[in-house]
């Protein structure tokens, strides 16, 4: 690895030296380096200086994420950048993905049950229309206990699919590779993934926390079904207004909602006859705000020049994650057992180091008092209902990890 957190802090400098907080919570929104503020201003020089035809360049930048990301997973065999379609969102991306389903009342739905909001509130507004969601627990609480959480997650989604009586009514399976919740990747992923690839249906992958944190490679089994949505908000450091969708060059799915920029490359034509581009394109939305495009390249650019890739990033992940959830484990192992039962307290988190992700998860009934006891000391966290979680960054430093552990480390000790 050609770089440390050391040594790359300078190029952060306008987020780190203006925040008062140490920042546990790089899994929802990390620092932008210093070069997305070029972004920022070359948009509204393009703008001011070309107007409309400012749309030219950002294409080209656009062109140039698609490339980026298709490295990053491994799309080049399969499509590459062809197989790439740029958004705003996952909101967008995904919708536009289920309006292609042509979803009827009775068709059904594979999913888990813990993914990302934009993804659970569409599946529910699918379901309030007749559609069957079914959700697979991905995790149980033995397991957690045990430090196996999530795997027994495949062999329930075995049962659910014997469970359906009429199997041609299962039109897609969606699904998250890492738990937004857990911070840890499905046990046996890879595997896994490659059977359900060749049940011949739409399978859709989350890799939101995965793409940064763990590496992955589109596999060569079952690839013509495999739909995979990601986004540069949390790890890749894009900010805002940067998501994409890896879809099949051979996708036969005419979307519902697609817009005017799925025929950018066509707009010569009249109009008249509703035309899908034979590339990850079909999925593309409408006009959108720029500024998040330019951005983005800048950050890519900046994430090839510092030597930041797929598996130097996954070793500090591991090595940051692995400390992290070292110290926590040895600090349970020093409390009561009773304190520990009256408070719904142990990691949640795998405890093979290969299969944590991006950040580490402490199930605790008062999470919401941590996390406010570590805000009152300058540590920012972020928790979800009764999960704690702690996530670093690639710029995260070592005394920053003890800052934190230290922290948490004094409260349990008040505690008891």
């Amino acid at each position: 690895m050609t770089w440390t957190a050391e040594s790359i802090r300078p190029q952060y400098s306008r987020f780190l030296d203006n925040y008062n907080n140490t920042m546990f919570a790089n899994h929802s929104h990390q620092a932008w380096p210093n070069v997305a503020r070029f972004g920022h201003l070359k948009a509204f020089d393009l703008a001011a200086s070309n107007h409309g035809a400012k749309w030219g360049e950002v294409e080209k930048a656009r062109k140039f994420l698609k490339g980026f990301i298709s490295q990053w997973i491994g799309n080049e065999n399969y499509g590459g950048a062809d197989g790439i379609c740029w958004g705003q969102n996952t909101f967008e991306l995904v919708g536009s993905f289920l309006t292609g389903l042509n979803l009827e009342k009775g068709d059904i739905i594979v999913t888990s049950d813990t993914e990302f909001h934009s993804m659970r509130r569409l599946l529910q507004a699918y379901e309030s229309k007749g559609v069957t969601v079914v959700r697979v627990a991905t995790w149980t609480e033995e397991e957690a206990k045990e430090g196996t959480t999530g795997a027994g997650f495949f062999s329930r989604m075995d049962d659910a699919f014997r469970s359906i009586s009429d199997i041609s009514k299962l039109k897609a399976i969606l699904f998250s590779s890492v738990s937004y919740k857990t911070g840890s990747l499905l046990p046996k992923f890879k595997g896994n993934l490659e059977s359900l690839l060749l049940r011949g249906v739409p399978v859709l992958v989350d890799l939101y926390h995965h793409v940064g944190t763990k590496t992955f490679k589109v596999p060569s089994v079952g690839h013509e079904n495999l739909y995979l949505v990601g986004g540069g908000y949390k790890y890749l450091q894009m900010g805002e207004g940067n998501a994409w969708m890896r879809a099949p060059l051979s996708s036969q799915l005419e979307p519902l909602m697609t817009g005017w920029f799925a025929e950018f490359e066509g707009l010569e034509m009249d109009g008249t006859s509703l035309m899908y581009p034979e590339s990850a394109e079909r999925f593309r939305g409408a006009t959108y705000e720029p500024t998040s495009i330019l951005r983005g390249r800048e950050v890519a650019q900046f994430f090839m020049d510092i030597g930041f890739d797929s598996e130097s990033l996954a070793q500090k992940y591991e090595k940051d994650c692995s400390y992290i959830y070292d110290r926590l484990s040895r600090l349970l192992g020093r409390l009561p057992e009773s304190y520990k039962e009256r408070n719904d307290l142990y990691l949640i988190s795998h405890e093979s180091p290969s299969v944590r992700a991006g950040f580490v998860s402490l199930h605790f009934k008062n999470a919401m008092v941590l996390h406010a006891y570590l805000e009152k000391n300058f540590i920012e966290t972020d928790y979800r209902g009764e999960i704690i979680r702690f996530g670093p960054a690639p710029y995260t430093m070592q005394m920053e990890l003890d800052k934190l552990l230290d922290c948490v480390t004094d409260y349990f000790e008040g505690e008891i």
